[in-house]
């Protein structure tokens, strides 16, 4: 069984909804009985919320927490599995791979809802959980480490289906590769996965799975819950194909436990039982 380290990331500030916060504390117990792991709570400040006249919301707040986790992850030696929070601990996540491997040889696969590759000026929210690639980039004025940008043609976004005008242009011009919902249900997941693995090769691959890129009909306890979204089953084999290639780090981002009746996070545990 392979042994993980477990990074609790307790922000929700970078999205409009809270209760993010609490899912470490929510999967702990049985993430416990099905992956080995060294476990690792946030030691820092508590995020602090207060009302935010500015654009972007709760910038400082936001950045200074996920420094906080960069400094921990960076300095992690085994695969991290890190659960959130709100997306924007994706930035953190990646800064700290693009540290340990160098950000050529750093791959990141986005299992999400969303493309969450916004800037300042194409966001339409100024939510930071909207951002991470585009932090991770370094095409924004937000920054984890100015030194180490994520390289465009390695970043793989698959299952979106909300995506904003303003990140179709980015990834056009970063050469991101991009497979809608739809695109996966149209060519099904065994022929998108053979056009993404072969990429991964020689890779140190970062996997993020976000909650909401499961269809809102299955899954509830996220705060974007929305229609046309994958099935768990696809869902599981997109992301099983994925970690059997082998993974560097996982962020599993976006469950709000105060939203779930126990169904979705007995979806979310089988997910996660995969790393085992």
């Amino acid at each position: 069984m392979k042994e993980y380290d477990i990074v609790e990331a307790p922000i929700s500030l970078g999205s409009p909804s809270r209760g993010s916060e609490c899912a470490y504390e929510a999967l702990i117990p049985s993430l416990r009985r099905i992956l080995k792991c060294n476990e690792i709570p946030f030691s820092g400040e508590k995020q602090q919320d207060s009302d935010c006249p500015d654009f972007v919301k709760h910038a400082a707040e936001v950045m200074r927490i996920n420094k906080a986790l960069y400094k921990t992850l960076k300095d992690c030696r085994r695969p991290t599995l890190l659960i959130g929070g709100d997306h924007s601990v994706g930035m953190a996540s990646i800064a700290a791979d693009a540290e340990k491997f160098g950000a050529e040889n750093v791959a990141v696969v986005y299992v999400d809802g969303h493309a969450y590759i916004n800037t300042e000026s194409t966001s339409p929210t100024g939510y930071i959980h909207g951002m991470p690639l585009a932090v991770s980039m370094g095409i924004t004025d937000l920054t984890i480490n100015d030194n180490i940008n994520l390289y465009g043609k390695n970043l793989f976004i698959i299952g979106a289906r909300s995506i904003d005008d303003g990140e179709y242009a980015i990834m056009k011009n970063h050469g991101v590769s991009l497979f809608t919902a739809d695109e996966v249900k149209s060519k099904g997941v065994d022929a998108v996965m053979r056009e993404i693995i072969p990429k991964l090769k020689d890779k140190n691959v970062h996997l993020s799975f976000d909650v909401d890129v499961i269809d809102g009909k299955s899954v509830f306890s996220t705060g974007y819950v929305m229609p046309n979204g994958l099935g768990a089953p696809d869902t599981n084999q997109i992301l099983a194909a994925v970690i059997n290639n082998g993974i560097a780090s996982f962020d599993c981002v976006e469950y709000n436990p105060s939203l779930d009746n126990g169904k979705d996070k007995k979806t979310l545990l089988d997910i996660l039982s995969l790393l085992a």
